[in-house]
């Protein structure tokens, strides 16, 4: 499964958004699909199928085998385990974004939403967050001013 693409969307007086129909393609569902959620430091929530969450976390699990011995090891699961939320696509292509997410990033009932593809997990963004971000990304490609 591949996330490409970007749609704008309003979040909800419930906290859910709508996926487009090609990411819904995408997630391989027609509704009741199992994803994971998790607070980017960049200010988004990213969304990834349990699938692909399982992958990160077994890679994860098998780079870190002195995990008791190490802090900062600790504080990433910690952060991992504490910013992560499972549920599931409604029928719909409903997603309920999770209420401390939310809050968290400063997400609204009314707030226009980008939904943004990155390969292999969707990503939420307030739509003047992802506006900086395209901009970021933009200044940081080689030979661009």
């Amino acid at each position: 499964m591949r996330f490409n693409g970007q749609n704008k969307c309003t979040l909800d007086a419930n906290g859910r958004i709508k996926l487009p129909p090609y990411m819904m393609f995408a997630f391989g569902t027609t509704g009741n699909q199992g994803v994971v959620f998790y607070c980017l430091p960049e200010g988004c929530i990213a969304i990834f199928p349990v699938e692909q969450w399982e992958v990160y976390c077994r890679q994860m699990d098998s780079e870190s085998d002195m995990v008791l011995a190490d802090p900062a090891q600790r504080r990433q699961r910690r952060r991992i385990g504490a910013m992560s939320q499972s549920d599931v696509i409604s029928n719909q292509g409903r997603v309920t974004l999770p209420t401390s997410m939310r809050e968290f990033f400063g997400f609204e009932a009314g707030d226009e939403m980008m939904i943004v593809g990155a390969r292999t997990w969707v990503e939420v963004w307030k739509v003047e967050d992802w506006e900086r971000e395209m901009k970021a990304m933009g200044e940081s490609e080689p030979g661009r001013a």
